[in-house]
């Protein structure tokens, strides 16, 4: 009866310490930094990861028909990335549905190789026309190296800190007296 209760606290335990992998879940356009009436268009940009850092980059363009809202996925984007002080050092990629995890989004992938202030523009040709937006995003500084190997090498102190629960309540257990023992 004991072992049964203390495996349902390893268990409880075990379950709320995954609580925290849903951050490193990753969604389908990441957060989005445009939105706005671009031409005939409604037109969303998401980056990822998030926070924007610098390293590899997943740029989104979700298009949408600005009378009716439907979904627009057969327009051609390409999207244009320069960082401020190379302004002509210009990175151009066409943007396609294969690239995207949702089909409604168009996407490409940068890598934006340092921190600082980089323009992006997209460009839309689609309905005998081309229209185009440009911002800017301010992407911070590349995490350290190991901060991508700590889920992988604090991962195993998991089932070892379990285990020595384990055995600790174990131990415990079998050094208590017995009811019938103590009176």
């Amino acid at each position: 009866m004991m072992a049964a209760h203390s495996s349902r606290k390893i268990l409880i335990l075990s379950l709320c310490s995954l609580a925290w992998l849903p951050a490193l879940a990753y969604g389908d356009g990441g957060t989005a930094r445009f939105s706005g009436n671009v031409g005939d268009y409604r037109m969303t940009v998401f980056t990822e990861p998030t926070p924007l850092r610098a390293g590899p980059v997943d740029v989104s363009v979700l298009l949408q028909d600005r009378q009716t809202g439907g979904f627009v996925t057969d327009a051609a984007v390409t999207i244009s990335v320069s960082h401020a002080d190379r302004p002509l050092n210009v990175n151009r990629v066409t943007a396609t549905t294969a690239s995207a995890t949702n089909k409604l989004f168009q996407a490409a992938s940068f890598e934006f190789a340092q921190p600082g202030t980089w323009n992006i523009s997209v460009e839309v040709d689609g309905n005998q026309q081309t229209e185009s937006s440009a911002f800017e995003l301010n992407v911070a500084p590349r995490v350290p190296r190991w901060v991508d190997f700590i889920f992988w090498i604090g991962f195993p102190v998991i089932p070892i800190a379990l285990f020595g629960v384990r055995e600790s309540v174990r131990y415990r257990q079998a050094r208590a007296p017995s009811p019938a023992t103590a009176g």
